[in-house]
């Protein structure tokens, strides 16, 4: 599997880098994977993702709230003939989804941060340009 150096983990993170590295280390070092609890992506599930710069995930994360809210309506209102979903579903839902976003959140972003230091790395750039792109490419991006 494609491992990043830490200079260029660094430079994609930006300034939670420590953060993440230390969530990290056992897979970044082959000793397991990544687990542990990402408390941003659990409690700003739909804000976070899109945060650190994860637009497909965040778009498939969306999508799929949408589609389970139109599916509470379909069958609360057009099949069962109620006036609403009830109010616990949709707040049991909102939870599960944080809580998937929150287990997984590291170990998302880990994936994409590969794919992304991946991606940069093979354009063979001068080394101050590949660290640039890195931290342009990574980061934050303001909701």
């Amino acid at each position: 599997m494609f491992q990043p150096t830490e200079q260029e983990i660094r430079a994609f993170v930006g300034s939670k880098s420590d953060y993440y590295l230390s969530k990290w280390q056992v897979e970044l070092e082959g000793d397991g994977e990544v687990k542990g609890l990402n408390w941003a992506a659990l409690l700003l599930s739909g804000l976070w993702l899109p945060y650190r710069k994860m637009y497909r995930p965040a778009i498939i994360f969306m999508g799929l709230i949408l589609i389970e809210m139109i599916l509470e309506e379909v069958i609360f209102v057009a099949v069962l003939r109620r006036p609403d979903p009830p109010a616990a579903l949709g707040r049991f839902v909102g939870l599960v989804a944080g809580g998937i976003c929150g287990a997984f959140g590291n170990r998302w972003y880990l994936s994409h941060a590969r794919k992304m230091i991946e991606e940069v790395r093979s354009q063979n750039l001068p080394e101050e340009d590949h660290l640039r792109v890195l931290s342009e490419r990574g980061g934050t991006r303001p909701c």
